[in-house]
């Protein structure tokens, strides 16, 4: 079939799929896709590969933080359209924003109870998502993942429907590269390996393609943290121990659900029930499937038993090691199993209740429908006009693009090539905007960095005011053990040179 047949086919969903790359188009109209310092370190990690270096990242250390698959990808497309990522940017987003759609109305044709009514309306639900505008108006490498998940969707359930060896490879590989487009890509292993375990097959059969689907998917994985290991000593680099406990992270993890269904300002308590209920429910669904055999090798099984294995890879990740609270980007990938999930019966019902019970039950889904759109709609309205006045909040926002500082960097780079070490609190933006790579200040946590840093005799510390990371040192610390002069101040920061004589520090 050719690629024009397959829309011509899919009209209805072609139509959504343009909305969603008009959506993206719209959003990032007035300054660019939305900067973040996770998107400083994926864009200076493909120009590094791009140009056939060592892959380094915006301060110049190797990038082992993320895994590799997304700058990879970055990479590709520049040396494809010769034009930089940054700019690329909103046509890539919008691309796979579209793809995402298009993915998801090809799924929702071949749910068990499909309905054509229903099919829309979960795609307007998706196009207009605040969920899925937060994710796409950025560059991150969910953008990539989330469609790829519907990809590893729709060859897991071939596969469970066919069980060959071709299916497998298939879905393997797709496991294996989602692995690398997010550490988080190893839920796609735990799925498809819940999925065959409990599949009915010969056991002998099981067992191969079992091992054979672990070792294949867990590759790239392997590869990518052999090389993390040899280029920085590093797996995954450095990463703090947990410090919020399961409770707090299913309370916020609740939030996040709540948002999802537009419930706003409910108490803690209530978002730790909401985040129980939906992660119970769907552990109770899959176990189901499993042991009534029913429905098995759905699309609906699919993803329930990979929106239960994210959710719960991501609280247990947030209660062991520290990273950013829980988070509608974090659990963004389970946000359609989420959907699909919770509403795939409705056309069941509307098809087995009474005929006197039907309409009340149709008005009643109407209404929650319409509610949820008309909130989405709302928000939607307030974040085009919120975006056109200043930007995407990140570093393509206009209080970035016209700092002061960050002109001033721009125009006398004198600085970067002076024997003196430059450090910042915000070196992802000088990168940015300028392309010289420094190194950070160290966060606190990490002692050893901290004493090194400490040991500099004298550096230059680049300072911006409005640059939001309290778990780096702050100017009140290093003035404890530094004296600091400044060198150029502006409205938006301050130029240090800071240096090891502390004799004017001395307390009485």
């Amino acid at each position: 079939m050719s690629l024009f047949s397959l829309f011509r086919k899919n009209i209805d969903t072609t139509i959504f799929a343009v909305a969603a790359f008009t959506v993206v188009v719209l959003l990032t109209n007035h300054g660019g896709i939305g900067i973040s310092p996770d998107s400083v370190a994926y864009i200076s990690a493909a120009r590094s590969i791009a140009s056939f270096r060592t892959i380094m990242q915006y301060d110049n250390t190797p990038f082992i933080l993320f895994p590799l698959g997304y700058p990879f990808f970055l990479t590709l497309l520049l040396w494809l359209t010769h034009i930089d990522i940054v700019q690329l940017a909103p046509f890539i987003n919008g691309g796979l924003f579209a793809l995402l759609i298009f993915l998801a109305g090809t799924i929702i044709d071949h749910f068990r109870y499909f309905n054509k009514f229903y099919k829309w309306i979960i795609l307007t639900i998706l196009v207009t998502s605040p969920a899925l505008w937060d994710v796409y108006s950025m560059l991150w490498s969910e953008t990539l993942f989330i469609p790829w998940i519907l990809l590893f969707f729709i060859y897991l359930e071939k596969y469970i429907q066919q069980q060959n060896l071709k299916q497998l490879l298939i879905v393997s590989l797709l496991a294996a590269t989602g692995c690398i487009i997010r550490y988080a890509g190893i839920v796609l292993i735990g799925t498809g390996g819940i999925m065959m375990l409990f599949l009915s097959q010969d056991i002998r059969k099981k067992i191969k393609h079992i091992l054979l689907f672990t070792f294949i998917s867990s590759s790239f994985l392997c590869i990518n943290l052999i090389r993390n290991h040899y280029a920085a000593g590093s797996l995954t680099g450095m990463r703090q121990k947990g410090v919020t406990t399961l409770y707090t992270n299913t309370e916020y993890a609740g939030s996040v659900i709540s948002n999802w269904l537009q419930l706003y300002s409910l108490s803690h308590t209530t978002q730790f029930f909401i985040g129980t209920t939906f992660i119970i429910v769907s552990i109770a669904s899959a176990a189901i499937y499993i042991f009534k055999k029913k429905h098995y090798t759905s699309f609906e099984n699919v993803a329930v038993t990979f929106f239960f294995v994210y959710t719960a890879f991501i609280l247990a990740s947030a209660t062991l090691s520290r990273f950013e609270t829980i988070n509608n980007r974090l659990l963004a990938p389970a946000y359609v199993s989420f959907i699909w999930f919770y509403s795939y019966k409705i056309p069941w019902a509307v098809e087995q209740i009474s005929k006197t019970k039907r309409l009340f039950f149709i008005i009643t889904v109407g209404l929650a429908s319409a509610f949820l759109i008309f909130q989405q709609i709302k928000y939607a309205k307030d974040t085009l006009q919120e975006v056109n006045e200043g930007g995407i909040g990140g570093y393509t926002e206009d209080d970035w693009r016209t700092s002061p500082l960050l002109q001033y960097l721009n125009k006398d780079k004198v600085l970067f090539h002076s024997q003196i070490p430059v450090y910042s609190n915000a070196s992802h933006a000088v990168y940015f905007y300028t392309l010289q790579q420094i190194p950070s200040l160290p966060e606190r946590a990490h002692t050893d960095m901290v004493a090194s840093f400490y040991r500099v005799p004298t550096f230059i510390l680049i300072w911006f005011n409005n640059e939001e990371n309290y778990d780096l040192l702050t100017l009140e610390e290093i003035a404890k053990k530094k004296k600091m002069v400044p060198l150029q101040t502006f409205s938006d920061g301050t130029i240090f040179l800071c240096t090891s004589d502390t004799s004017s520090l001395k307390r009485k």
